[in-house]
């Protein structure tokens, strides 16, 4: 490049300094009348055969565009010249030299522009990205597959872009008046999950969950918690129906995955156990069939405890029915937790529950019994 602009300095100050008749350029030099009239096609990517018009194109020694020298060319003739545009170039203007003396174009060639890279690799819509490479003045649009980006040319080597809604996993493009240069990578557009509904089910699975967001068509597996989906089906861009598989109880992340990366929104399914039926052991609730109107009758056993590990309490409650009526009621609780109920007189109304509290995954115990003596 160094090389380059010197040469082209060079054959200005040359230039200059014939026009004033303060230098006389050599015979030689004179009758090689080396000079570039135009060139065809002004513009493209490297690869592109320019034909270059001009004259004294004999003993050719090289054809140089900016920021790169030419590796393969043909001098047709002495007034022609094929050159295969190399890559790496810039824009400006080519030159052509023999031994004694270098023509430089009025004109520039117009190089395509390239994408050496852009960060990040992947993200969901609006993920703003970072294009390096080179040529990107004049750039009138970037785009992803499916969708045009909203862009900004932040220098010749840069341009700042935003993943547009519509956009689908694949290479860049960035078009100038020079062409279009194509990333040689792809990018990934992430899915986008705005919600999950609904949120919780069984940890035996079944559920069906609808999940909504953006960017949906290029998924190919749907997980709950590291365990992929029972089955699960794209119903469009934004929605995927999906059925939950067994797992363990407790949060687990939603997952979606597509062909080079993948979406996650953590705790967005809760797994949960059914609740477990809690019931006395060794049958140590004695519900009697009736109470006698004079008596004592058993309603526990000692040290009644459930298949949850939890002591069944006992409440009993009485009431006469008829005033002027003698009765006699009395709730008897032995220190080994066994209840006893005595009873003496007609109608009295007597109800009694016998319960355990709701306790891990186990289910409220409660039992009611109302007598009549």
């Amino acid at each position: 490049m160094i090389r380059y602009w010197l040469r082209l300095i060079a054959t200005a100050v040359i230039a200059v300094l014939v026009a004033a008749g303060l230098v006389a350029l050599a015979p030689s030099a004179r009758a090689n009348g080396l000079s570039i009239t135009d060139f065809t096609p002004t513009s493209g990517p490297a690869g592109t055969v320019v034909t270059v018009n001009g004259t004294g194109f004999v003993g050719v020694t090289e054809v140089e565009f900016v920021h790169a020298v030419a590796t393969v060319y043909t001098v047709v003739s002495p007034t022609q010249i094929q050159v295969t545009v190399p890559e790496g170039i810039r824009s400006g203007p080519i030159s052509v030299s023999t031994a004694g003396s270098t023509a430089v174009s009025t004109q520039d060639f117009i190089a395509a522009p390239t994408i050496t890279r852009f960060t990040p690799t992947s993200g969901p819509v609006g993920t703003r990205i970072v294009i390096t490479g080179n040529n990107f003045t004049d750039a009138t649009a970037v785009d992803f597959v499916h969708d045009l980006a909203v862009f900004t040319v932040d220098s010749p080597s840069q341009i700042t872009a935003t993943v547009p809604a519509g956009a689908w996993t694949g290479a860049i493009a960035v078009t100038t008046q020079g062409g279009i240069g194509v990333s040689a990578t792809d990018f990934t557009v992430l899915p986008t999950i705005t919600s999950v509904a609904p949120n919780t089910g069984p940890g035996a699975g079944g559920t069906t969950v609808v999940i909504t967001g953006k960017s949906f068509s290029a998924v190919n597996a749907v997980g709950f918690g590291g365990s992929p989906a029972a089955s699960f089906t794209i119903d469009s861009k934004t929605q995927i129906t999906a059925v939950t598989p067994g797992h363990q109880v407790g949060v687990a992340d939603v997952v979606l995955t597509v062909p080079g990366g993948s979406a996650t929104v953590a705790g967005a399914f809760t797994f949960t156990q059914p609740l477990l039926k809690q019931v006395p052991i060794n049958r140590c609730v004695t519900a009697p069939i009736k109470l006698p109107h004079s008596g004592l009758v058993r309603l526990q056993y000692g040290h009644c405890r459930t298949n949850a590990g939890q002591p069944v309490g006992v409440a009993v409650r009485g009431s006469q029915l008829y005033r002027g009526d003698l009765r006699y009621l009395r709730v008897i609780r032995k220190a080994n937790g066994a209840v006893w109920l005595r009873t003496y007189g007609y109608h009295l109304e007597v109800r009694v529950v016998w319960s355990a509290p709701a306790v891990g995954g186990f289910d409220q115990y409660r039992k009611v019994r109302t007598y009549l003596t």
